[in-house]
């Protein structure tokens, strides 16, 4: 009916007792919901929610999460935690990450399975790898990326750091040496 009526859903109890701060929908059957204490909720049948823990979200704020598609989704949290799964969320795996990201990861999202952005505290931001032949992508604001060429972890693209520096607020793109 377009939302104009709405009716509570039945979460696992578990659940029922945390803070979810985000969701993302899929189609009809398929979504995904994300929270506190690293709790990870999905809906593959248009009706049940089911837990689908992750050790390394174990304790933290999950605070985003973005569905390519029913299989391929991403999330991101608190400690600078990015995990992705490429089966529903049978699994997460967590992406190899350049050192010293701690900042809280406020947003995630994914045009396609190639280009997505991680946002968070601090000015961070990050990006898959798979840019291509030593191109950074344009930051906006500020940004210098981090590493170079095609990496890939599993099924998943490494995201590369845009890191901090003063840049008076223009969009950069550049090759990077090597």
């Amino acid at each position: 009916d377009g939302g104009a009526n709405w009716a509570n859903q039945a979460v696992p109890a578990a659940a029922a007792a945390v803070d979810l701060l985000a969701v993302t929908v899929v189609d009809s059957t398929h979504a995904f919901a994300v929270g506190v204490n690293g709790t990870i909720l999905a809906q593959s049948d248009g009706a049940a929610w089911v837990a689908q823990p992750a050790a390394d979200a174990a304790g933290k704020a999950l605070r985003s999460i973005d569905a390519i598609d029913a299989q391929k989704v991403w999330l991101a949290g608190d400690d600078g935690l990015v995990l992705g799964t490429a089966n529903g969320g049978g699994t997460w795996s967590k992406p190899t990450l350049p050192g010293g990201i701690t900042e809280t990861l406020r947003a995630v999202h994914f045009a396609d399975a190639s280009n997505g952005w991680a946002v968070g505290d601090a000015g961070r931001i990050l990006a898959p790898d798979d840019v291509g032949a030593g191109q950074e992508r344009a930051a906006l604001g500020h940004g210098e990326r981090v590493g170079r060429g095609h990496d890939h972890v599993g099924q998943f693209p490494v995201p590369r750091y845009l890191g901090r520096d003063r840049c008076n607020g223009r969009a950069r793109r550049r090759a990077l040496p090597g």
